[in-house]
């Protein structure tokens, strides 16, 4: 077994024989891309080749699942997907096959007081133990790699869409505006790479963790071949412009506040969270709500439970993201190019990628 075998854990036992994890990391990706171009032939997926769902008129919310720990991918998607059967509901999971740092997050939240208070006051850590909570702090980061392969297939098998996150999501969250294009690159490529250890295949979605993205994380997008991507907080699906060039790979954006961001500020409770965005959902409006699987998986999942049984008396189908962009352009001809600009959210720990001005 290779050292990058042993570290990242994405190659399950081996016959011995020399493989692609004897590489070099650099040399790997690059084989990663020539292999990418070779097979062009599908490359790009146009909008016209979202095939319409049924009934498009009705109303639908899409629902957009980020694991933030390994914790929560383990132990808090389980639970989900059983909510979501029962509920007859679907969704986009964009799983974390990198290291866990997630103890990290909590570092950022003591310069934070009133933040760090607001969220124990609602419950909202109770789904992060100490051994997440200290993980690439003071306790060794978790690579989940191969590890997830199990729970990753399960998730596809039960008719949900799964995509992936960039490699490491703290560094991404917190330091994407200092990396250079070449570690951008490489931090998708990873992730990709792991995606594809998994399902044979590479992921055709991809979501920024945070909301953060960059003009350098959009183009290298295009670039992996993606159908749709969620790297932003905005109104409405789009095409992200870049300096007057709007790409080819469509935002499906998140349109509301997550719980963990509104409870105490804009919502006091659950419940009242939940109802404010079924208040949204309606025809030529196109929500989409991430959650959390360590906070609706293992802290609220009463409460979600509860809000997948009213969607549904409301007549609101919770869907994919690629379902929700599919019956979008069933409705509306083509989509805008939009600019991107960062932004703080209220409740949001740090800087968001903001959908701003048709173009």
């Amino acid at each position: 077994m290779s050292w990058f075998e042993r570290l990242f854990g994405l190659q399950s036992q081996g016959s011995g024989h020399r493989n692609v994890y004897d590489i070099p990391e650099e040399a790997r990706m690059e084989l990663r891309r020539q292999k990418r171009l070779e097979e062009r032939t599908a490359a790009h997926k146009l909008l016209e080749e979202f095939p319409p769902p049924d009934a498009p008129e009705v109303p639908r919310l899409g629902l957009r699942v980020e694991p933030t720990s390994s914790e929560g991918l383990f132990q808090g998607v389980p639970p989900l997907l059983e909510a979501l059967r029962a509920g007859g509901a679907k969704a986009t999971f964009y799983l974390n096959l990198g290291p866990d740092r997630a103890g990290l997050y909590f570092v950022r939240l003591l310069g934070n007081p009133r933040q760090l208070l607001r969220l124990r006051r609602f419950g909202l850590l109770r789904g992060y133990s100490w051994r997440t909570r200290l993980s690439g702090l003071l306790l060794p980061a978790r690579v989940v790699g191969a590890e997830a392969a199990p729970l990753a297939k399960r998730i596809a098998e039960e008719g949900h869409e799964v995509g992936v996150q960039p490699w490491d999501r703290h560094a991404w969250q917190t330091g994407l505006q200092r990396m250079s294009a070449d570690l951008i690159d490489l931090q998708m490529e990873r992730a990709a790479e792991a995606y594809e250890q998994i399902f044979g295949r590479e992921p055709q979605t991809l979501a920024s963790p945070g909301f953060v993205c960059s003009n350098e994380s959009l183009r290298h997008e295009e670039k992996l071949g993606l159908r749709l991507a969620s790297d932003s907080h905005g109104t409405d699906p789009y095409l992200p412009s870049i300096e007057a060039h709007a790409l080819r790979v469509p935002q499906v954006p998140n349109t509301t506040p997550t719980l963990p961001d509104a409870l105490g500020i804009s919502a006091p409770d659950a419940a009242s969270f939940y109802e404010s965005v079924l208040a949204e959902t309606g025809i030529g409006r196109w929500p989409v709500l991430t959650i959390y699987p360590e906070v609706e998986g293992l802290v609220f999942l009463d409460a979600f439970k509860t809000f997948l049984g009213a969607a549904a008396r409301k007549g609101v189908k919770v869907v994919s993201l690629s379902e929700l962009l599919a019956a979008r352009l069933a409705l509306e001809e083509g989509l805008p190019a939009c600019t991107i600009s960062y932004g703080l959210l209220d409740g949001h720990v740090g800087l968001c990628s903001i959908q701003m001005f048709q173009v």
